[in-house]
């Protein structure tokens, strides 16, 4: 865990863990559709 000197760091950081998120959750969501349309593919 990190040491925040101020709130604004912590409320920065936070902005910028949920961006994160949302990017990563974007990039499943990207490649959960790509394995469902190779698997429709197989079929």
């Amino acid at each position: 865990a990190r040491i925040y000197k101020n709130k604004g760091d912590k409320k920065n950081a936070e902005k910028y863990y949920k961006e994160c998120i949302k990017m990563l959750k974007h990039f499943r969501m990207e490649r959960l559709l790509k394995s469902i349309e190779e698997e429709l593919k197989n079929v």
